[in-house]
This record gives structure tokens, C-alpha cells and sequence, in this order.
């Protein structure tokens, strides 16, 4: 082998062993970057929150619903829930007059807790939320109840009926100058507007005989924060899929967080340790329920983020673990 041969190969095996070791120089680098990153990032969520962040991670959920008896497929009854005798709450046939709205104390939350994920989401405490309960109950006693209500329209209209015959008696044996004829004729009036809408009611829900009915329930969601210049502003949500008991996850129906909410990380692992409140000794992390409703996330006097309020108790952040992991 000549000279020539031999210098070509050492070069040859020169480069080859510099490549590799400039490829494991670089491997090394991304991973020493990698593992920087990871670090910064988890550091960075558990940094303590100013007086003024933790402010603008507490926010209101406002509820507006209402529940509709249809028939095939088409609206018929509106109502707010039902009573404790088995009939509808409020049932008309306008939408507008049987709406209820409730509000709910949450904060803007991180779907992964190392990585900024809001996206406009949103945790808040529903406690005592019926409505699942009422529309299951409703569609599966439906035609008992459909009967209750319909023969509690029947007496109701029964007695306007009685009512409007007694007006329609003193209306005949008195005139306008009579004293009090004016005050007479104006409650009349309101019977017979009373008689004719519980008419109204009674017709439609026969109507529902032989149609296949069902109780739907509907709702609409929005958010109330305090924007930079500490001013209410609201805007609409949705509710996500995933629950967890009384707490509900809600998200801005265009998946952006506005400028003025500061979200939570929620640590799911490595949380900080809290203890349970009580009422006779005051623990590190005890809060008044008049200075942080149910559903509020609680700080140390560092701005420690540890967790949320609920009954007299701190939840730890690790209790929503399956739950975040599971949202849209």
C-alpha cells in the first residue's frame, strides 16, 4: 500500500470519527437545551403572583338557561325546572319570561402545567347544579308529568273562570261613577289575560298527544373579569365536556384569553402542601369565605398559587389532574 493510500484512509477515518463526535456534541446540546427550557418553563409557573396578577385570575361564570318541552322536534312549552309537586316552574310559552341566571366564582387555568395552554379556559365551582338531574328526571317521567301539569292548569283556569264571573257581576250592577269601578275593571282585565294565557298553555300541551316529546336543556355562558384598567368586561364561552363533581370547565367561544386575565398553572405532581381550614385555629392559609367565595383560587402571603376554595378547604391543584388532561 502506497504512502498515498494509507494518508487517504487516515483521512477518510479522520472525518468520519469527527462527524460523530460533532453529532454527539450537538445531540448533547439540544438536550442540555431541551432539559434548560423544561426547567425555565417550570420554574416560571410556580413563580410567586403580584397583588395585582392574583386579582385578574379570578373570574365570574354568568349562567343563562332554561328548559323547553318539545314535540317532535319542535318547541312547545317553556319552563324553568320543576316543582316539588311534580309540575313545570314557570311554564310559558314565551322564552324570554321563564330564563334564570346564576353566577359562579372561577379563574382562568393552564391546561398543562408547565406549558402557557389557557386558550381561554376557565374553571369555576357549580355547587347544587341541578340541571342534569331535573332533565333526566323530567324526560323520564314525562307523561306523568305532562298529566300533573296539565290538570293544574285545568283548576287554575277553572277558578280564574269563578273570578271573572264575579267581576263580570259587579261590572253589570255598577257603573263608571261608582267608587272603586275603575280599580274592578282593571283587575278583570288582568283575569281575562290571565285566563287567556293559561288557555294558551293548556292547548299546546295537549298537542303533545300522540308526538313524541322530550325536555331539553338549554344554556348560555359567559365570563366577567376585570381587564387592565380594572373594568368589568364579558364575554361568551361554552362549557367543556369534562367535569369533575361541582367544578365545571368552561373555555372563551373563540379560544383566546383576553388581555387582563392572568391564568393559573395547575401542578398536578408537584403541588404545594396545604392543610385543611377550620374555623377555631387559623391556618397558614386560611381565607375568610367574605374575603374569597367558593371556587376561588388561594394564595400564601408570598403569592403562592396552592390551590381552591371549597367549603371551608383548600383543594389541592392535583385534584384536577384527570380532568385537565381530558379537556378539548
Amino acid at each position: 500500500m502506497c504512502t498515498f493510500e494509507v494518508v487517504y484512509k487516515i483521512s477518510v477515518m479522520s472525518k468520519k470519527i469527527y462527524s460523530r463526535f460533532i453529532g454527539c456534541r450537538q445531540l448533547r446540546w439540544i438536550i442540555i437545551s431541551i432539559a434548560v427550557i423544561v426547567f425555565l418553563l417550570g420554574g416560571y409557573s410556580y413563580w410567586p403572583l403580584s397583588r395585582a396578577q392574583m386579582s385578574h385570575t379570578v373570574t365570574t361564570v354568568e349562567r343563562s338557561y332554561y328548559y323547553v318541552l318539545t314535540a317532535d322536534n319542535k318547541d312547545l312549552v317553556y319552563f324553568g325546572g320543576v316543582e316539588s309537586d311534580s309540575t313545570f316552574t314557570d311554564a310559558s310559552l314565551k322564552r324570554e319570561s321563564v330564563i334564570k341566571k346564576s353566577k359562579h366564582t372561577g379563574c382562568w387555568i393552564h391546561q398543562y402545567q408547565f406549558v402557557p395552554s389557557c386558550k381561554g379556559r376557565v374553571m369555576a365551582l357549580f355547587p347544587d347544579d341541578k340541571s342534569d338531574g331535573i332533565r333526566k328526571m323530567t324526560n323520564k317521567n314525562l307523561p306523568e308529568l305532562i298529566r300533573r301539569e296539565r290538570d293544574k292548569l285545568a283548576g287554575t283556569l277553572k277558578q280564574l273562570k269563578r273570578k271573572r264571573a264575579n267581576m263580570q257581576y259587579y261590572l253589570r250592577v255598577h257603573n263608571a261613577t261608582d267608587e272603586g269601578f275603575n280599580i274592578i275593571s282593571r283587575y278583570a282585565a288582568e283575569l281575562d289575560q290571565q285566563r287567556d294565557t293559561i288557555s294558551r298553555l293548556l292547548d299546546a300541551l295537549n298537542k303533545a298527544k300522540g308526538k313524541r316529546v322530550k325536555v331539553k336543556y338549554v344554556s348560555d355562558y359567559s365570563i366577567l373579569y376585570l381587564d387592565d384598567s380594572m373594568r368589568i368586561k364579558k364575554i361568551p364561552c361554552r362549557m367543556q365536556k369534562e367535569r369533575k363533581g361541582e367544578f365545571r370547565f368552561l373555555q372563551t367561544t373563540d379560544a383566546i384569553t383576553p388581555d387582563g386575565a392572568k391564568a393559573l398553572y395547575f401542578h398536578l405532581w408537584i403541588s404545594w402542601p396545604i392543610s385543611k381550614l377550620s374555623s377555631d385555629r387559623m391556618a397558614p392559609n386560611d381565607v375568610p369565605e367574605a374575603l374569597a367565595a367558593d371556587g376561588s383560587p388561594i394564595f400564601t402571603k408570598h403569592g403562592f398559587f396552592i390551590g381552591i376554595r371549597q367549603q371551608g378547604k383548600v383543594l389541592s391543584t392535583n385534584k384536577f389532574k384527570i380532568s385537565l388532561l381530558k379537556l378539548d
